[in-house]
């Protein structure tokens, strides 16, 4: 075994660091525009053979290993994912996954909350839902096909991303956008409508405005 029985969670944390990040060389990227081809970044059989992934597979290979040491780690709620929560005799305690898995100290935190105080949202260091973890999968997963221009795979995953967060009216714009690169139209048109029952046109954003006009003729041909 890699750690004693009964070792505090703080010993797993250090052991399982030195497993993951030094001795096996995993890493975080960030910045998955960079990566050439980007698909590998999100995908958990390319990120175990190249030992590399994006925010959220990292998180999700590392929770995996650490609640085989006896630490249930909780991914919490920030955009773009990157810390693991746990509760330390009451006191939560926190770790980033972008820094090898190292545990922030209260000045630490409150330095990093400072440094992104425009951006932070409320829910940071809450507990990530499980529809949040795969919704931020998928996003990682459009960023890396959209360069592959293969709208079908982009509609499939858009697909999936509404029906997990059918509250994100944003999302339907953008699924009309994809259904009408495929011929899609009436499907488009059907989002657009829907997404315009809830943002007045006259707040929308001209290309989505353009899209509605251009759907509306391109339905009436048929």
């Amino acid at each position: 075994t890699l750690v004693e029985d009964g070792a505090e969670a703080r010993e797993c944390i250090a052991v399982l660091n030195i497993y993951f990040f030094d001795a096996k060389r995993f890493r975080c990227i960030e910045d998955l525009s960079r990566v050439h081809p980007p698909l590998n970044t999100a995908h958990f059989g390319r990120a175990l053979m190249d030992r590399s992934g994006s925010p959220v597979m990292i998180a999700v290979l590392y929770r995996y290993l650490a609640e085989h040491l006896g630490v249930q780690l909780e991914i919490v709620d920030f955009h773009p994912l990157r810390f693991l929560r746990w509760n330390d005799n009451g006191r939560s305690r926190f770790v980033d996954i972008a820094r090898n898995g190292a545990i922030l100290s209260s000045d630490e935190i409150i330095e990093w909350l400072q440094s992104k105080a425009e951006t932070v949202p409320a829910s940071t260091f809450e507990v990530s839902p499980f529809e949040l973890v795969v919704s931020d999968y998928i996003a990682d997963l459009k960023v890396a096909i959209r360069a592959s221009n293969d709208f079908e795979k982009l509609l499939f995953l858009q697909n999936a991303l509404v029906s997990y967060q059918p509250s994100n009216i944003h999302l339907l714009a953008e699924r009309a956008a994809l259904s009408k690169r495929l011929g899609q139209f009436k499907n488009a048109l059907n989002d657009l409508k829907r997404y315009f029952t809830f943002i007045d046109k006259a707040k929308a954003a001209q290309e989505l405005l353009d899209l509605h006009d251009d759907l509306v003729r391109l339905n009436n041909k048929i």
